[in-house]
């Protein structure tokens, strides 16, 4: 017998930023392997500060589309994604780099 539950989408909606967040930091850390310790902590460190940043953002942008720009909160994640991706991979190369001229 079939019985019919409320759903509460503002938990679904949490969930999906989660879920997009551990992704990207699961293909992100792959690369961060380059690091040394310190400098691992560091990008580990600011990682969990930009991911709550990103989803308490998400999570307050309401979804409201009287403003010119409307962006709701999936938007607003993969926006934050892309760019926490970006100055990651550039953090990596450049770190990757300066171990590589120092080991010669």
């Amino acid at each position: 017998n079939y019985t019919s539950h409320s759903f509460n989408y503002d938990v679904g909606q949490i969930l999906s930023y989660l879920i997009y967040w551990t992704i990207c930091v699961f293909i992100i850390s792959i690369f961060a392997l380059i690091l040394d310790d310190r400098k691992y902590k560091n990008w580990v460190i600011l990682t969990i500060i930009y991911f709550l940043f990103s989803v308490i953002t998400a999570v307050a942008t309401s979804d409201d589309s009287s403003s010119i720009l409307s962006f709701d909160g999936k938007d607003l994640t993969l926006i934050l994604l892309s760019f926490y991706s970006f100055v990651s991979t550039i953090y990596f190369i450049f770190s990757f780099i300066k171990n590589r001229n120092t080991n010669k």
